[in-house]
């Protein structure tokens, strides 16, 4: 665990074996669970404990990178359990970082976990020497490819030149293309991460509903965070599309001569 190894207070095998512990100690009528390996049979805990054995620390420690889901011997899907312990600390006890309180504000109001206004969210292609189509969701998509550009692409000075540098590829092998500049809203990855599904449904299902109105069906992102929610997430909710990262799909142009490094 790399928030583990950092020396923050989570360990992905204390989390689990707290649970053992709760569950243990806790089955209705008598019916309980066999405790984890090595814990105390008489130990004394309420039902009503698992946040009490669990701080708030621990779970908001954790990157969900899913390395010790990965590395995990024995397969226990550990990260769906602090995504739920995080779900019920942000939505039914409103308890989580004053950050993530700013980024849920930002990202209802404004579209973006930083606040910027979506007018600028198109603002990179500006000086571009080829002109690139912005669409708004009010007409059938006409292009072959969506380019989700995502928050980070948009608005980071530092990911704005890997938004550029990606544009001009694109162009330069004759991709059919656009963007939909600011009728594209945050995925909502940020959102699931944390905790606050409700937020995240609420993104997904405003960009799932102009995606499908449109007709989109095949889109490139080169953020990551996008990709998986895009190709793995959305189809949760009736957004089924062809997701293909900028890195694979230029190493496909290059590999067909679509793409000439020369």
């Amino acid at each position: 665990c790399p928030a583990h190894a950092t020396g923050k207070p989570l360990d992905p095998r204390e989390i689990v074996l707290k649970i053992g512990e709760v569950m243990a100690s806790t089955g209705p009528d008598g019916r309980r669970v066999s405790p984890p390996v090595g814990v105390d049979r008489e130990i004394t805990i309420s039902s009503t404990s698992v946040l009490e054995r669990i701080t708030p620390e621990e779970v908001w420690s954790c990157t969900s990178c899913r390395a010790c889901d990965e590395i995990c011997p024995v397969n226990i899907e550990i990260l769906d359990k602090i995504l739920d312990i995080r779900r019920y600390l942000s939505l039914m006890e409103s308890n989580f970082p004053t950050e993530l309180g700013t980024a849920y504000r930002a990202m209802e109001n404004q579209g973006n976990p930083w606040g910027m206004s979506q007018s600028e969210r198109a603002s990179w292609i500006e000086g571009l020497p080829a002109e690139i189509p912005v669409v708004d969701g009010s007409a059938p998509f006409e292009h072959e490819y969506l380019y989700w550009v995502g928050c980070a692409g948009s608005f980071d000075d530092k990911n704005r030149k890997v938004s550029v540098a990606t544009a001009k590829l694109l162009q330069r092998a004759g991709i059919d293309f656009a963007i939909l500049g600011p009728s594209e809203l945050c995925t909502g990855d940020p959102a699931r991460r944390s905790g606050n599904e409700y937020l995240f449904q609420m993104l997904a299902t405003q960009n799932i509903e102009t995606m499908n109105q449109m007709g989109v069906r095949k889109i490139i992102t080169q953020c990551p965070h996008c990709f998986n929610t895009l190709k793995n997430e959305y189809p949760q909710l009736g957004g089924n599309y062809e997701v293909v990262h900028h890195s694979q799909f230029l190493e496909w142009l290059i590999e067909t001569g679509r793409l000439d490094l020369g």
